[in-house]
């Protein structure tokens, strides 16, 4: 993500997953929404691809999780002003919660907006290696970050399964 932060040119920069499809208008609304000075950026709505109902509850905790504390993951499609972007030191080079740590970080330069139009993300891990499991996992892991606990020696896990 610092490597194509980069090499950008422009005034803001959205950071997308690979298996995450963004709504068609999403740069239309981050440009309407970066139109406030105070938004220093957001993320949207998320939502899976798939249909399972397991996917679809656990798609819902997460979004009164997020619309709570305004703690975005990557799979929300992150956008940002490039000079805030610049000024948080981008990503910190970390294997696991990158994308909380920087959420966390950039709530602390201004106002960070949800847009209220969903990123739609493949559910393939959740699925793969079951919806619950996988959840419980990322609570785990979030509670850990949440003590202040070193979580990259689950990165491997994480990646390669449970």
């Amino acid at each position: 993500m610092n490597s194509g932060a980069a090499e950008a040119r422009g005034e803001a920069f959205f950071f997308l997953h690979a298996d995450s499809v963004p709504p068609p208008d999403a740069l239309t609304r981050i440009e309407a929404a970066l139109a406030d000075p105070t938004v220093v950026g957001g993320a949207f709505e998320h939502r899976f691809a798939e249909c399972a109902w397991s996917l679809r509850a656990i798609n819902l905790i997460n979004r009164v999780r997020y619309r709570l504390t305004h703690n975005w993951y990557g799979d929300q499609g992150i956008f940002v002003r490039a000079g805030v972007f610049n000024a948080l030191g981008g990503y910190r080079n970390l294997r696991l919660m990158e994308d909380l740590d920087f959420s966390q970080r950039l709530k602390r330069r201004g106002r960070s907006i949800l847009i209220r139009a969903p990123v739609v993300t493949s559910g393939r891990r959740f699925l793969a290696r079951g919806p619950w499991r996988t959840f419980f996992f990322i609570v785990w892991l979030l509670a850990l970050w949440t003590l202040g606990v070193d979580t990259e020696r689950y990165a491997e896990r994480w990646r390669g399964g449970y």
